[in-house]
């Protein structure tokens, strides 16, 4: 464990264990106490593209991470080495977290859209022991670019597929138990999802996971009872904390999809008696939708977490009048998972016109001009507590905590005198234009209002007199939208003049992380040359694609 030695500080260990928000516990002593509980209990059922269902439960799960475990000891994996996986929402998923666990590796997961450019560099830099793929998955076979990053990285010493553990199964396991990974061990690197387009590799420890999870159970009092539904990737934290440990340490059932359809998420929502979920705007737009929830019987669903994204007031009144559910904004990150949170107590208008208020354990301030900003005046957010990372590996000097543990977001917003937080972009998505600082949440909510409208996304675009002007990215229903639209829509609800963009650029779709988050770092390099071709808006269709495919 040499490498990940010293990633904690003391000073904040000390602090956190007095408090009793850091512990001895794991997230693998949790499932253990959970499988001598009630080891038939179904943990997950994954629900495949095929169309096939399988389930297991949490004795069968607990024999394949010992089997597991077994076999990567048996490849020469030892503590602190790197056992990266790059998975759909399928049960191996978990049993490969766990397995890791067992033995003290670190756990790498790895999105399933990533290829060879993405995964010589992260993989490189994890220097992965393991790696291992799906034989074959949406249309892509993935043996062939896991053969050629083997040649290419000289860590990598094994790659396996799913199908041959899947043969372990058949062999007895051994118990590894004695290597197990404890509380202040990094076990999860998890590389960000790139909406600055400039992956970093975010460690995190079992206390910073759970410190993640404890208080937001209670505060949304969640129970083994609940049913988690999982679409997004658990290649992502959104997935693979909320989607997999959260269930896993309730001793809960998952129900994973692993490949996003939202009418098949209907029928797995009335089937499985679904209770929780939690997912991007696009999720919650999808299935907030009539056709898709008449007639069915998801009465058993009462909470959908929406964050990633503002979410409209008319997507929280739709999505709660079809869905039956309180619809609870969210703001959190890779690095220290939710943050602030609307209850479930708290008035509806809350989730569209907030984005929560800080958890339990949390500290957040809005900073402005170097010191603490006044009541709703904007800035950007700080955040202090147990859930915050402890790094990016191997750029330590690109983490913003500073001495008196404050996480430095990069997320602009500001705080009401309740302590309820509004996001208003990233510090890099601010468009400042001729001095004065356009808000650019604001601008998009508006735009949305507008009936031709589906979606849209603000960026800055250069200009020579005022330095920077707004491009709007819009996503227009088959009516179309131009900008005398846009102008007579923005008049009619009074905004200011100096907030209208300037330019209104119609494009398929927006270029979105697989959970969900706008990459406008791809857009503002399309506006630095943006003209309203037919030729450009090709060429972003084409990116688009290449993004999700």
């Amino acid at each position: 464990m040499e490498r990940w030695n010293a990633m904690i500080a003391a000073d904040r260990s000390r602090w956190y264990r007095e408090q009793g928000l850091w512990t001895d516990d794991t997230i693998l002593s949790y499932f253990s106490r959970n499988v001598e509980r009630t080891p038939e209990k179904v943990a997950i059922v994954d629900c495949r593209k095929d169309g096939g269902r399988q389930s297991i439960s949490y004795a069968a799960l607990d024999e394949a991470r010992r089997s597991w475990a077994a076999r990567f000891v048996s490849l020469g994996v030892g503590r602190g080495d790197v056992v990266s996986f790059q998975l759909p929402n399928w049960w191996e998923f978990a049993g490969i977290y766990l397995a890791c666990e067992t033995i003290g590796a670190v756990a790498n997961p790895l999105m399933p859209i990533f290829r060879e450019l993405e995964l010589e560099a992260m993989l490189g830099l994890a220097g992965s022991r393991v790696l291992i793929i799906p034989t074959e998955f949406r249309n892509f076979k993935y043996e062939p670019m896991a053969a050629t990053l083997k040649e290419r990285l000289p860590a990598l010493a094994h790659v396996l597929t799913v199908e041959q553990l899947r043969q372990d199964l058949e062999v007895r396991s051994s118990d590894c138990v004695s290597l197990a990974s404890a509380a202040d061990d990094v076990v999860e690197l998890l590389y960000t999802s790139g909406t600055t387009g400039v992956p970093k590799g975010v460690m995190h420890t079992g206390n910073t996971l759970l410190s993640a999870l404890r208080p937001f159970i209670a505060t949304l009092q969640l129970t083994d009872g609940d049913v988690v539904f999982m679409g997004s990737p658990l290649g992502h934290q959104t997935g693979f904390l909320y989607g997999m440990v959260l269930p896993l340490i309730l001793g809960g059932k998952a129900i994973f999809q692993d490949v996003w359809d939202a009418r098949r998420a209907i029928d797995i929502m009335e089937a499985d008696r679904v209770t929780f979920t939690m997912a991007s705007t696009p999720f919650l737009t999808d299935l907030a939708n009539p056709e898709l929830t008449h007639g069915r019987d998801i009465s058993a669903f009462r909470t959908f977490i929406c964050g990633g994204a503002a979410i409209p007031r008319e997507l929280v009144q739709r999505g709660g009048e079809l869905l039956g559910a309180r619809i609870l904004s969210i703001w959190g990150m890779t690095e220290c998972g939710i943050v602030t949170l609307v209850r479930p107590d708290d008035p509806p208008e809350l989730a569209f016109t907030t984005d929560g208020a800080p958890l339990p354990s949390y500290d957040v301030r809005v900073i402005g001009d170097g010191m603490p900003a006044s009541a709703s005046v904007q800035g950007e957010l700080q955040i202090r507590g147990p859930s915050c990372a402890v790094g990016y590996l191997e750029r330590s000097d690109l983490f913003p905590l500073d001495a008196e543990a404050w996480f430095s977001s990069g997320d602009l917003g500001s705080m009401d005198a309740q302590g309820y937080v509004r996001i208003s972009g990233r510090s890099k998505d601010i468009i400042i234009r001729g001095g004065e600082n356009v808000p650019v949440v604001e601008v998009e909510m508006a735009l949305l209002k507008h009936p031709a409208v589906r979606d849209v996304a603000l960026v800055a675009m250069p200009d020579k007199r005022l330095g920077e002007r707004g491009c709007a990215f819009v996503v227009a229903s088959d009516a179309g939208f131009t900008i005398d639209e846009m102008r007579t829509h923005l008049n009619t609800i009074g905004m200011a003049k100096d907030y209208w963009p300037e330019h209104v650029e119609l494009v398929p779709e927006l270029p979105r992380t697989p959970s969900g988050k706008v990459q406008k770092f791809l857009l503002r390099q399309w506006a630095e040359n943006v003209t309203p071709t037919l030729r450009q808006a090709q060429g972003l269709t084409k990116m688009v694609q290449r993004r999700q495919d």
